[in-house]
């Protein structure tokens, strides 16, 4: 693998999803998944997410492709680089502010990996909520439909500055919206980006926790519980 990539790779955010179905379910009120769930350990861009969505006046699940592609996009590759967009951004494209007003969704998880650098090398941590319920994640979908192809719904997650507990291992993190936050990003009705961009905010770090863990993450095809295992 080229040097480059594999930094990219290293550097990457990943997410976990290994919280029971029922869970799950009670967390989001949900009365079903409506699609086959299986436990995630270790997700990366490019692969699939389970995103909460509202259609239709309710809000429901659907897998999305991690990495947004533009729907003007001349080829899918480009969303591999798209996996992520900076709250402090959004208002600065015209693309990226209809998607903030048209097409927000969130991304279910229960906990996310990011990589801290230093002198000694690169270290991963995996951080999660206090109490270990599962979470959503602010993020914005795209859908790109190529002539000839089956379309291809796609998504991006939204970044902010860290908090007290995130900031001394990375110099980003997911916005992670309460309960009422979530609420109000996937209602549809509101369109103003004034009204859901001050829900793009650090969650308290007082409300997280996280340890090390070992390299075993750094490889995507490690999708098992041990690369959340924590480490002296």
């Amino acid at each position: 693998m080229p040097c480059c990539r594999r930094n990219l790779q290293i550097m990457s955010l990943r997410l976990s999803l290994s919280t029971s179905e029922e869970v799950l379910l009670r967390r989001f009120q949900l009365a079903e998944l409506g699609r086959p769930y299986r436990q995630r350990y270790n997700i990366s861009p490019g692969q699939k997410v389970l995103v909460l969505a509202e259609r239709e006046g309710i809000n429901r699940i659907t897998e999305l492709v991690w990495g947004l592609i533009p729907a003007d996009a001349h080829h899918q590759a480009v969303g591999a680089g798209l996996f992520q967009v900076r709250q402090e951004s959004l208002l600065e494209l015209e693309a990226m502010q209809e998607r903030l007003e048209k097409r927000r969704c969130a991304v279910l998880v229960d906990g996310f990996f990011l990589w801290q650098k230093s002198n000694e090398g690169v270290q991963p941590w995996y951080i999660y909520l206090r109490n270990s319920v599962p979470f959503a994640l602010a993020a914005l979908w795209e859908v790109w439909d190529p002539r000839g192809e089956e379309p291809i719904y796609s998504c991006a997650i939204v970044t902010t500055t860290p908090n007290e507990l995130v900031a001394p291992i990375h110099h980003r993190m997911p916005v992670i919206l309460s309960q009422a936050g979530l609420a109000k990003w996937l209602n549809r009705e509101i369109t103003a980006a004034e009204e859901v961009l001050p829900l793009c905010k650090p969650c308290p770090g007082s409300e997280m926790e996280a340890h090390k863990v070992s390299s075993l993450v750094d490889n995507e095809k490690h999708d098992s519980i041990e690369v959340t295992d924590p480490i002296l």
